[in-house]
């Protein structure tokens, strides 16, 4: 199991008006709309936190992974070339896959959480769950 990710590109935000004199919100949700379109050709919607993590990569560089959650508003599954299977699973199911290490737990999480947010008679197959891997790029790229 993977999940969506990728760079911040400046078309991003760059056609978009300022929110303020000198920046632009909720960039962040944009990236992630356009990489699940990209990758997945679903449309998501009520992109939200469920936890983050931080590793150091092996050349050092510290990279955070958050892990988030949305809402699928429209589309059917169509895989971009560099992915190869997708499959919706309870969460039971996903106990016996070969998960990445902490994937499980942060279903565990999101399952709970969803339990105390929604009631017993919605379906609970409407939702989209992905990570995005970011770094900083002062690190990465020092000057």
């Amino acid at each position: 199991m993977d999940g969506a990710g990728g760079k911040l590109e400046t078309s991003d935000y760059m056609n978009r008006p300022k929110d303020t004199s000198d920046a632009w919100y909720n960039v962040f949700e944009t990236l992630l709309r356009r990489e699940v379109i990209e990758e997945t050709s679903l449309t998501i919607r009520n992109i939200r936190y469920l936890t983050d993590l931080v590793f150091i990569r092996p050349d050092g560089i510290p990279t955070i992974v958050m892990s988030l959650f949305a809402y699928h508003e429209s589309g059917e599954v169509k895989l971009c070339e560099d992915l190869t299977e997708h499959a919706w699973v309870s969460l039971e199911e996903a106990r016996i896959m070969n998960l990445i290490d902490g994937i499980y737990e942060e279903l565990e999480m999101l399952d709970k959480l969803l339990r105390g947010k929604i009631q017993k008679s919605e379906k609970r197959t409407d939702y989209f769950f992905f990570e995005a891997t970011l770094f900083n790029p002062s690190t990465a790229f020092p000057s």
